[in-house]
């Protein structure tokens, strides 16, 4: 029972909630205490404030995320648009899949489902950032894939409305082989950090290096990157 007599609602779910703040609050104020206790990030960063964007799930993380150093929620935009709905919108990213989802949101110490069949992975991409001059058709014939295609990918209602400093993905097989790039894991570091620094995700890293447990990380451990 706390001081109120009232049980807190960890107390009567045994589930961690996430903690919801600005970027600013988290690098500003001693989380340690609460990034100890296993207490998820939900972070809000705008990262283009005043500019009306389509859904990136490679919205750049902020470096910075205090004790946490990685997000489990990423807030990164209040002016969201997206097909069907006339208004803007919240948009965030989650760093995982619905079976993560799922064993965020479970009682602690109850015992974890079996673990679903493999479901394909989607098409890896590459990332660009929109420069001046820039049309969505000009990129298309750049990377040898269409409108529609980077459309589709990045959320784009309309293909004749792009700004510079956007970031959208492009299908890595657009851009002909890629060499790869290797990272060595330091001190600090989570999978889903890594994955923010680099634009790419967390469930690619652990296609590309085999692993199981996004959470089982070492450092010294050199990861494939693409």
């Amino acid at each position: 029972m706390g001081r109120s007599g009232r049980n807190s609602g960890y107390e009567l779910t045994r589930v961690k909630p996430l903690i919801y703040m600005s970027n600013y609050m988290a690098n500003h104020l001693d989380w340690n205490a609460v990034a100890s206790a296993g207490y998820p990030l939900w972070n809000a960063y705008y990262y283009a404030y005043g500019t009306p964007m389509g859904y990136n799930p490679d919205a750049p993380l902020p470096q910075k995320l205090g004790p946490w150093g990685g997000a489990l929620l990423y807030q990164y935009t209040s002016e969201g648009r997206l097909p069907g709905y006339n208004g803007y919108l919240d948009l965030d990213v989650f760093y995982g899949d619905s079976g993560d989802w799922d064993r965020y949101a479970r009682e602690e110490g109850s015992v974890e489902p079996p673990l679903p069949d493999p479901v394909p992975q989607p098409q890896p991409t590459i990332t660009y950032r929109i420069k001046r001059g820039d049309t969505l058709s000009k990129i298309a014939v750049r990377y040898g894939t269409t409108v529609a295609v980077l459309a589709q990918l990045n959320g784009i209602a309309n293909p004749n409305r792009i700004y510079v400093g956007q970031v959208i993905r492009i299908p890595v097989d657009s851009s002909g082989p890629v060499q790869p790039t290797y990272y060595v894991v330091k001190r600090g570091d989570t999978l889903s950090g890594i994955a923010a620094r680099f634009g790419t995700t967390y469930q690619r890293l652990m296609q590309l290096n085999g692993i199981r447990n996004p959470n089982l990380i070492y450092v010294g451990q050199r990861l494939r990157i693409n």
